[in-house]
């Protein structure tokens, strides 16, 4: 049994250092601009359409309408990490066209948008369905028997393997993993009907099952699918060295899985945020694993339940203070501030989550400083008051499993803040240049260019050069260089902007050996 455990402690180790190896990504993907601007009225038809998001995604559908009413599909588009453009049908008439978009973030979830211009003068926009009706309501339901089976199915096979072989039959736990395999099946579908934004009898094709698994909800749902079989397999395992290495398996291949995709485990940095999420993963399945069969031994074997409830409790005490650690993390890293706990969607759910997880820990504190040693004393009540007591925590642990399920659908707060970054747009006859900030405020400034000419398309100039000077004329241009990094894309290391107020920020691109283009905009820089 020693030589296992280290064998697994040593696996653990190495996996978190590949995890903490992990490369940085904002996650859940948002869009920070756009051109034309939504609601724009332009004389003529522009050639394309440039949307930027906040980081490097994945096109899944694109659909335009135009004025008539008429659905454009398949449309062609390029792709260059966070910016994406997309050429229009030739020959649109005026009126309203109707741009809808859905792409992939980091954290494998779906983001769809759309976006309305005109052309001439406006008209009617026409509305666009979804084609999943009830999609979302399935997919939180998939989640929810996921995370119950997966989390509290591996964890049960663990309780069984390292604290108390006789926790309940085999039959009934295998029946709890076989649900979540199929459940965990059929999301991976379902999800790609998400991203396609499909309708459900397309779900017997190939496209959504494909889109998916390309995705990194697609790694999880195969590092879970072995997980759930090496747990079901543990069953039949009468060796005890060779049934903790499996269980023992199951138990990190679960917390990869929940580390490999979703909000948290794409939020940098990473390094940070994978472990904690897997070890949250860990943790939480040993004490929502052991629930149950404590419970069936307290009804159905009350001599074998005094030892599993001793061995459980030793070590559910350093498991809780894991998951409340983590937990911690997670929370600060999503959350950024305290007010977001009401002030947004996710952090209401999160509020709702910490009054169970409290909940939880009152009880896990009361059974184990009253109810154990009076049942130790030999009190007959107390036995009973215990299972009503893990009962209750059962209860509370699936609510828990359900609003976290709910997350799928909420941005964290982090990236609500993303959705505004510190932009310039600069605009001219024949370029356009945006300018991003970093962090957009007094002292030190990255910045980065993006120049664009007059349909849309990236454009290289020569040279850039980039002047800030404050707009009442009170101190002298800062004047420096840009390098270029990409097509369209340009670069400054760092700006010192050394006073609060309103700058006039010029950029000076050299079009050809004889032909220089100025362009100028003004930008707040606060404390």
């Amino acid at each position: 049994m020693t030589a296992t455990l280290r064998g697994l402690a040593g696996l653990c180790l190495f996996l978190l250092a590949l995890m903490g190896e992990a490369g940085q990504a904002q996650a859940h993907a948002t869009l920070v601009s756009s051109h034309p601007d939504p609601g724009a009225v332009l004389e003529q038809a522009p050639e394309r359409v440039q949307l930027q998001f906040n980081e490097p995604v994945s096109v899944t559908a694109l659909r335009l309408v135009d004025a008539d009413g008429q659905s454009h599909a398949g449309l062609t588009f390029d792709l260059r990490g966070p910016t994406l453009a997309i050429t229009l049908p030739e020959g649109l008439r005026s009126g309203t066209q109707t741009l809808s978009y859905r792409i992939v973030s980091a954290d494998g979830h779906p983001v769809g948008g759309t976006l309305t211009f005109s052309i001439g003068q406006p008209g009617r926009a026409q509305e666009l369905t979804s084609q999943g009706a009830g999609r979302e309501i399935i997919l939180w339901l998939l989640r929810v028997a996921i995370y119950i089976c997966l989390i509290g199915g591996v964890g049960a096979a663990v309780f069984r393997s390292w604290v108390s072989p006789a926790a309940g039959p085999a039959r009934g736990l295998l029946w709890v993993l076989a649900t979540g395999f199929i459940a965990l099946m059929l999301s991976v579908g379902i999800q790609g009907l998400d991203l396609l934004d499909l309708g459900w009898l397309d779900l017997v094709g190939l496209a959504p099952w494909e889109a998916a698994a390309k995705t990194s909800y697609g790694v999880m749902a195969g590092l879970a699918a072995v997980s759930l079989t090496l747990a079901a397999s543990s069953l039949n395992e009468p060796r005890p060295g060779r049934l903790r290495l499996q269980t023992g398996l199951a138990l990190i291949l679960a917390g990869l899985a929940l580390a490999s995709t979703g909000h948290a485990a794409t939020a940098p940095p990473q390094w940070l945020m994978r472990p904690a999420v897997f070890l949250h993963v860990i943790a939480a399945a040993f004490w929502a694993g052991a629930l149950v069969p404590l419970l069936w031994l307290l009804r159905r074997e009350p001599g074998a339940a005094g030892l599993a409830l001793a061995r459980f409790s030793a070590s559910a005490v350093w498991f809780v203070a894991v998951l409340i650690l983590a937990g911690g993390i997670l929370a600060t890293v999503q959350l950024e501030k305290v007010s977001a706990l009401f002030e947004t969607a996710y952090g209401r759910i999160l509020s709702a989550k910490l009054c169970a997880v409290l909940a939880l820990l009152a009880l896990a504190g009361l059974n184990r400083a009253r109810l154990m040693p009076a049942i130790e004393r030999g009190e007959g009540r107390a036995r009973i008051w215990l299972g009503r007591s893990i009962a209750a925590e059962i209860a509370l642990m699936v609510l828990v499993t359900c609003l976290v399920a709910g997350w799928r659908f909420t941005p964290p707060p982090r990236n609500l803040a993303a959705e505004l970054p510190a932009m310039v747009h600069l605009h001219g006859e024949r370029l356009m240049v945006m300018a991003y900030f970093d962090p957009g405020r007094v002292g030190r400034n990255g910045l980065k260019l993006e120049i664009l000419d007059a349909t849309y398309v990236p454009f290289d100039p020569k040279e850039v050069n980039i002047s800030f000077a404050p707009a009442d004329g009170s101190l002298e241009p800062i004047e420096t260089k840009a390098r270029r990094i990409d097509q369209g894309f340009w670069q400054v290391e760092g700006v010192y902007i050394p006073v609060a107020g309103t700058w006039t920020v010029t950029v000076g691109a050299l079009v050809s050996d004889f032909e220089r283009v100025e362009l100028s905009s003004e930008y707040a820089f606060n404390r």
